[in-house]
């Protein structure tokens, strides 16, 4: 008989979710297996605000329809739940960019917030521009080299782990860790160089799909676990530690408590604004179970040197620069129409079916309007606005 993800019982009073952004499965270091129930998880997308939406939400990308910095979630979160107080806090960026997307107020509180809350932070992680350089200074100074840049991007993880740690230290302080389930996890991972690509969104590769997430409370037993979970079981399992059995949630995911994942949805995107209206230029969807997943790219395989260009304001573009070999394998990966990584534990008939069902499903997001100084950070950060 196989065992639940996480068979005990907890009770807790609060929730504090610390995502730590682009951090890939691979990167997690072995100190914080040792704390609490680590999985390897599926993430919903290959970018933050997709990926986020689901893991507050628990549903499926194209069911929350969060797609661009431009969309708001409409579907209720765990920041949302009655007779508890949220709060919301990104160290990266102020109004814009999360913020929009869940119109929530961004401010760090979470050493005056009052129980019972939720609190869902994220944290800059493993995600450019590396400290010390403006985005374009990263791109023009530093050497497009995968040693070079795998020794910045771990660099970044360890700060990231040492604001984790004091945030721990924080809720000791405060007399509510020993109430409070923690929840560690990373949005999305990233490339360095692998399939001959720099940064994240696309495409749909094990390096971006796989990141990590850790559960601790008093009542779990620390230690790597050998489920595979995804995004989307995190909300069903934080109401059911909360005791949050009637809400509004129509979760795609499952509580831990209850049940095993099966294999779990990830989808790139490639969206581009024409003339004031986003459009869908590249669609790549798969199912993945922990050894590997089948991948369709249903959308945009002609221009793959475009979206490749593109991506990561032309981070790509200097990668290639000083690394000419690395281009036909990032066209192949961006373009294929069919890819399988490793060895998943189904078909790619069954894979296809179900892909099929979740994206045949219509968002319900709502499209807004960013002000310049929101596009502007959010440029500055990367981002494609």
């Amino acid at each position: 008989m196989r065992t639940l993800p996480l068979p005990d019982r907890i009770d807790a009073t609060n929730v504090y979710i610390y995502l730590s952004d682009a951090l890939r499965w691979s990167a997690l270091p072995k100190e914080l297996h040792e704390i609490g129930a680590t999985f390897k998880t599926v993430a919903s997308a290959t970018a933050t605000m997709r990926s986020v939406s689901s893991i507050l939400s628990g549903v499926n990308p194209p069911r929350h329809g969060v797609a661009s910095w431009r969309n708001q979630l409409t579907e209720p979160t765990l920041l949302d739940i009655p007779e508890r107080a949220s709060g919301f806090y990104n160290d990266a960026a102020d109004r814009g960019g999360l913020s929009n997307i869940l119109d929530r107020e961004n401010k760090d509180t979470l050493e005056e917030i009052e129980p019972p809350f939720i609190y869902f932070e994220r944290e800059r992680g493993g995600h450019a521009p590396y400290d010390g350089y403006t985005y374009q200074e990263m791109i023009d100074e530093i050497e497009q080299s995968r040693p070079v840049l795998q020794r910045y991007y771990e660099e970044m993880i360890c700060d990231s782990i040492d604001r984790f740690e004091k945030q721990l230290e924080l809720l000791e302080n405060r007399g509510v860790l020993e109430n409070t389930l923690v929840i560690f996890l990373g949005d999305h991972g990233e490339l360095l160089g692998e399939r001959g690509l720099v940064s994240h969104s696309t495409p749909t590769v094990p390096e971006l799909v796989y990141t990590p997430t850790v559960f601790i409370h008093p009542d779990i037993t620390a230690g790597k676990r050998p489920q595979t979970i995804g995004h989307i079981d995190i909300a069903p399992t934080v109401l059911e530690a909360i005791g949050a059995v009637e809400n509004s949630f129509r979760c795609d995911g499952v509580s831990l408590f209850d049940q095993n994942p099966g294999p779990r949805y990830n989808d790139a995107i490639h969206r581009i604004d024409i003339a004031g209206k986003e459009i869908d230029v590249y669609h790549s969807a798969g199912l993945w179970d922990g050894d590997g997943g089948h991948v369709f790219t249903t959308q945009g395989n002609l221009l793959a040197p475009v979206i490749g260009l593109r991506n990561a304001l032309g981070w790509n573009r200097a990668y290639w620069r000083n690394n000419l070999s690395a281009i036909p394998t990032a066209l192949w990966n961006i373009g294929a129409p069919y890819r399988r990584h490793g060895i998943p534990g189904f078909s790619k008939e069954e894979a296809k079916e179900r892909v099929r069902k979740i994206r045949d499903i219509t968002g319900s997001a709502r499209q807004t309007q960013l002000s310049e100084e929101a596009e502007e950070q959010l440029r500055d950060l990367g981002y494609r606005t």
